[in-house]
């Protein structure tokens, strides 16, 4: 009983009204990519380029100001890139589905790019990873790890090492090329919505994203 679209950009949308939960919507979305399209050159830079781009924030906010904008909202979202695959999912109530909407949409085309930041992030990440070297546990996991993989270079242990080899301007750009093309994305929406009131929003954000035909 599910409802399909196919927008004129190429974007795949599979909807499924369903009252598993009162007043909440779920969605998720995939696109086939992933980190695989990443050179071994700047293999770190595209493995850690979510966490890099979305410290920054989106638009003309950065974390604090979109975290302030967001306040009161009942709404979660968060972009991924796998080693296969790039996408995001999150959730929100149907008053909060507008503003979910436009946060996929900036997602996709507003990045926000920011040096400072990226120091920022550096910076918290780099403590975070001196405390975590001192527990025994995370030092047997990186052990593991490596030994699983036979040491390969793209499944070394998070390090500070590796957190020094990312590139700021490899890591955003490596963002925005896997989500520079919609065309190729299936959005999967469910839960407490009408066809009728979503069908809208659906047509004026995932369907004004950038659909290059690559």
């Amino acid at each position: 009983d599910a409802t399909e679209l196919r927008l004129a950009n190429g974007v795949r949308v599979i909807l499924k009204p369903k009252d598993f939960k009162k007043n909440r919507i779920i969605f998720s979305a995939q696109s086939p990519g992933g980190t695989s399209w990443g050179s071994d050159a700047f293999f770190v830079s595209a493995n850690h380029a979510i966490k890099v781009v979305t410290y920054g924030g989106l638009g003309s906010f950065n974390t604090i100001e979109l975290r302030k904008k967001l306040s009161g909202k009942n709404l979660s979202i968060a972009p991924a890139i796998y080693s296969l695959t790039e996408g995001m999912s999150g959730s929100s109530t149907k008053e909060d589905l507008p503003t979910l909407f436009e946060l996929i949409y900036l997602y996709f085309t507003s990045p926000r790019l920011d040096e400072e930041d990226f120091e920022n992030f550096k910076n918290n990440e780099r403590e975070l990873l001196i405390n975590q070297q001192l527990d025994p546990a995370e030092g047997f996991s990186d052990f593991f790890t490596s030994k699983l993989y036979n040491n390969h270079y793209r499944s070394r242990p998070w390090s500070v090492e590796l957190l020094e080899e990312i590139n700021y301007q490899q890591a955003f750009q490596f963002y925005q090329d896997r989500f520079a093309n919609a065309g190729d994305f299936t959005f999967y929406f469910g839960g407490s919505f009408d066809l009728e009131e979503i069908q809208p929003l659906i047509e004026t954000y995932l369907g004004g994203l950038p659909s290059p035909h690559r």
